[in-house]
């Protein structure tokens, strides 16, 4: 499976590469959004560096959504990038969150056996950053000046509600599911409920 913003592979390969680590997502908006944090990342690193060529910046999940994780670290490593950068963009970041992505990295390791991987590095929590507080503070004045809402963008509760639901099918989206093909079952059990109208009719069916 290709990863989105991932460079060629007949393209020469950079030493290290940039992962923006979000939690979890469905929607091809959160994907977009990831996609566009990348791009802002990779022109800056550019300008820093344009002697350097175009940096490799990608975006992972560490619990539901494509691209996990380890499949994002396989690849680089599979690309012989040296040094990888992992940039938590978690808020709040737990303190059990560092030790996961630790997890995450001990069991891909153990996967690849004897082969090679990259020094992967793991940036602070982004509530440690100095530039956070510039941040807020940009916000801030963005929410002043914003329009009022009133509510009248959002359609009616009848629209908006799903029906109870009688029945859910679950399906598991951690890292081993989702490299078994998890989100292949779970998008094909979403297309013929849309079809179907099943989310919808009650007695509804939902899947998570």
């Amino acid at each position: 499976m290709t990863l989105p913003d991932s460079m060629p592979s007949a393209a020469p390969c950079r030493t290290s590469a940039w992962v923006i680590v979000a939690r979890a997502s469905i929607t091809a908006a959160a994907d977009r959004e990831l996609q566009g944090l990348c791009e802002k990342l990779r022109a800056q690193l550019q300008q820093r560096a344009p002697e350097a060529g175009p940096p490799q910046v990608h975006y992972a999940y560490t619990e539901q959504g494509e691209p996990a994780l380890r499949r994002v670290l396989h690849q680089l490593a599979d690309a012989g990038v040296a040094q990888v950068h992992l940039l938590p963009l978690l808020l709040p970041m737990e303190p059990g969150t560092a030790l996961a992505l630790q997890r995450v990295v001990k069991r891909w390791r153990a996967q690849r056996g004897g082969s090679t991987w990259p020094q992967v590095h793991v940036a602070p929590a982004p509530a440690l950053s100095p530039a956070i507080a510039s941040l807020l503070v940009e916000m801030a004045d963005a929410a002043t000046h914003a329009p009022a809402s009133d509510g009248a963008r959002v359609p009616d509760a009848e629209g908006a509600t799903v029906p109870a639901q009688r029945h859910r099918v679950l399906v598991c989206a951690g890292a081993p599911c989702t490299d078994a093909g998890a989100s292949l079952v779970w998008g094909h059990l979403r297309n013929i409920q849309q079809a179907r109208n099943q989310r919808t009719d009650v007695p509804g069916v939902m899947t998570g």
